[in-house]
């Protein structure tokens, strides 16, 4: 098999690929090849000169226990039905996490058609988010002034500052780079017409949203989908809320995706129309030793520790054992520790993001310690929600 970067000349070979593997329509499915071969880093494989199985990933950073980490979006996972199961999809996940390490990027993000198939390349559910339907009726009327601008031609520079300090705000939150924004969030997929806003507060830019309407059947009224959203802070939220709140005689339901942490009832003290808990992205440490020297730990703990990977199926250098010396809210190497940690890649993956706690990972016996170490490890990996708005 020879696995091959793509280039733009491989654009209609892996719109091919898209029209058949997720049903998209032509423009769709060559908006989306292209985005992966001008944003990401994308591969391929080719039998008898046609691209038969193609995969990117997008070179992000990511809020992680309040460091900004690089970080790699898996996306466009596609594969002809006559070329599957051949290995195709293996053979270039581990070339992509070979190269995912060589750029240092240490952690990675995809988002499954299957989880159990990408849980044997070490990905691990980590994500999750709530898709709710709102009542505008039903949205709390906020006493504040503010101003809903719109943005008639897009642009990032417009919604950037907005996104990053959004990301900053919710662990695991991705922060999308320009290219993304440019190919991805302001194409109108689907054929929808979407419009963007900036909402001010006191001539301050707080918080932006994009939308689009789909009309109700035989009735005048229209439902709002959020396609993509960001806030700086609480006056932020009430402005997003107050926007929605502006379209309640041309709206009926307001449709969006929140943080499983969200305080939604302080804004909508009523029962939804719909709510329903999405379990959405996998992670994986792709480079443990990278992914380690890169986190930024709390000043309050002062230990070592010895990490043994005992398995990664498809990157043998992510196993072994990894020594560090965590101080002063730092991490470096050292040459060993008689403080352990022994799992798998996957169970290693949900400590190190918060989807489950030291405490829970030894109970169900997927991680082992040795040393007095599990309040450090509860505060050097704390569990907690897990939320990333982009898709990959």
């Amino acid at each position: 098999m020879n696995i091959k970067k793509l280039t733009k000349k491989d654009t209609e070979g892996y719109k091919e690929l898209f029209v058949y593997c997720f049903n998209m329509k032509e423009d769709d499915a060559r908006q989306y090849a292209k985005t992966c071969l001008e944003c990401g880093k994308s591969i391929g494989v080719e039998e008898n000169d046609r691209l038969v199985s193609a995969m990117a990933y997008y070179p992000y950073e990511a809020n992680i226990h309040n460091t900004k980490m690089n970080m790699a979006g898996v996306t466009g996972v596609v594969t002809a039905p006559e070329a599957r199961n051949r290995g195709y999809v293996r053979e270039q996940l581990i070339y992509l996490q070979n190269l995912m390490r060589r750029k240092n990027l240490p952690i990675s993000y995809l988002e499954p058609f299957k989880y159990s198939y990408y849980e044997k390349f070490g990905w691990t559910a980590a994500s999750q988010s709530l898709s709710v339907v709102i009542k505008v009726d039903n949205i709390r009327k906020i006493d504040e002034k503010f101003e809903f601008v719109k943005i008639e031609k897009p642009n990032a520079n417009d919604f950037f500052e907005i996104g990053q300090k959004f990301s900053s705000l919710f662990h695991g939150c991705s922060y999308r780079n320009k290219c993304l924004w440019k190919n991805s969030i302001f194409y109108s997929y689907y054929g929808k017409k979407n419009n963007f806003y900036i909402i001010k507060n006191d001539g301050e830019d707080i918080a932006y949203v994009g939308l689009h309407f789909n009309r109700i059947k035989n009735e005048f009224q229209v439902n709002m989908s959020v396609i993509d959203y960001g806030f700086k802070n609480y006056k932020g939220i009430q402005g997003l809320f107050s926007f929605f709140k502006t379209h309640r005689d041309q709206c009926r339901f307001v449709q969006i995706a929140l943080p499983v942490n969200f305080d939604l009832y302080h804004f909508s003290p009523f029962r939804p129309k719909k709510i329903k808990l999405n379990f959405d992205k996998m992670f994986k440490v792709v480079d443990v030793k990278n992914a380690m020297l890169q986190l930024k730990p709390s000043k309050n703990i002062n230990f070592d520790l010895k990490i043994n990977i005992t398995k990664d199926n498809i990157c043998p250098e992510n196993t072994g054992e990894f020594s560090f010396k965590i101080k002063g809210g730092k991490i470096s190497e050292c040459n060993n520790s008689k403080n352990f940690l022994e799992g798998d890649i996957n169970n290693f993956s949900k400590l190190f993001i918060g989807k489950s706690s030291i405490k829970k990972l030894m109970e169900y016996n997927e991680i082992k310690i040795e040393g007095e170490i599990i309040d450090d490890l509860n505060i050097l990996f704390p569990e907690k929600p897990i939320y990333v708005k982009d898709w990959f």
